[in-house]
This record gives structure tokens, sequence and C-alpha cells, in this order.
């Protein structure tokens, strides 16, 4: 049996990306210029591209990403490649702007890149709160305080792997 389900995210690298594109976007959450140089390695020195990069790792820093995002698409031509560098939070963030903007999955790579500790954005099934943990199998809701497993699922359209209840009968956790 696969360790993997059939909606847990696949990410590319950059020798994945299809040299086609007439320009390319290219969306960094932190600068990183070794994973630059790779990119722009592969695309060629000939290749038009655009760079935006988060200016701070807060909401404000997100934000602004968004707004230069559509900003940019609003004006640019078709044939435009999106390569989308980061955690998983910020790839399925840009993912659903860039979905919200028309692009097909097609016009964009994601390219999961992390500072050593991966964030997962979690989905508590049972409140519906979202939050960011960098634990693996569990943790507790920011919210409503059950204790959950993170499961393999993820949902795109979310954004986030699904949380639920890791022991039904101590749903809070190891009493105190």
């Amino acid at each position: 049996m696969s360790n993997t389900m059939h909606s847990t995210p696949t990410y590319q690298d950059y020798r994945d990306i299809r040299i086609s594109a007439s320009s390319y976007l290219i969306l960094i959450e932190q600068e990183d210029d070794a994973v630059l140089e790779q990119i722009r390695g592969h695309l060629g020195e000939a290749t038009p591209y655009q760079l935006l990069i988060q200016p701070s790792a807060d909401e404000y820093g997100l934000e602004a990403v968004l707004h230069a995002l559509t900003q940019y698409l609003s004006q640019a031509k078709a044939g435009v490649h999106s390569i989308v560098v980061g955690n998983e939070t910020f790839i399925w963030k840009i993912q659903r702007s860039l979905t919200q903007l028309g692009c097909l999955k097609e016009e964009f790579t994601q390219i999961l890149h992390t500072d050593g500790q991966p964030k997962k954005q979690v989905y508590c099934v049972h409140c519906g709160h979202q939050q960011i943990t960098q634990e693996k199998e569990y943790c507790t809701c920011e919210q409503c305080k059950v204790h959950l497993m993170i499961r393999a699922h993820f949902s795109q359209r979310l954004g986030a792997y699904m949380g639920v209840c890791a022991n039904v009968h101590q749903p809070l956790g190891a009493a105190s």
C-alpha cells in the first residue's frame, strides 16, 4: 500500500519548468540567491521574467506580493508562466490567487522550498479553523483545543491538510 494519498500534493523542481512561455513570473517567499540562480540558469539568459519576493514573513508581506501579482497579471499579455517557490502555505495562497485571476494549473509551477522547518496549513474539521504548524503528525487546534491528527489528505481548495480528532475518548489531549 502506498504511503501517499491521491490528494497529497506533489511539487516540481526548477528542472521541471518547460521553456515554452513568452515570459515568466517568479514568486519567491524568501530571497534565496541559490534557488534564483538555478531557475535563471534553467530558463536561460534570453528568457524574460519578472521577479516578486515577499518583503516580510508576515501577512503584510504576503498581501504585498498578492497585490503586486494582481497588478502584474492585469497588465500582462497571454503566455506568462508563474513559478512559485516557498513553503506549502505560501505556495497554496499564491496558487489560489493565480486561479482566481484566471490562470490555469498548467500555467504555474510549484517548487517547495523550506528553511529547514517545513510548515503545514492544517484545517480543523471540527471547528473550521485553519492554522500553521511545524508538527508532522499531531497538533492542537488553536481555536477549539481538540488534539488533532494531521492526515495525509490535502485539500487544494483550502490549501491545507485535514486535522481530525486524534482520540475521540479524550479529544482535548491528556488531562493535566
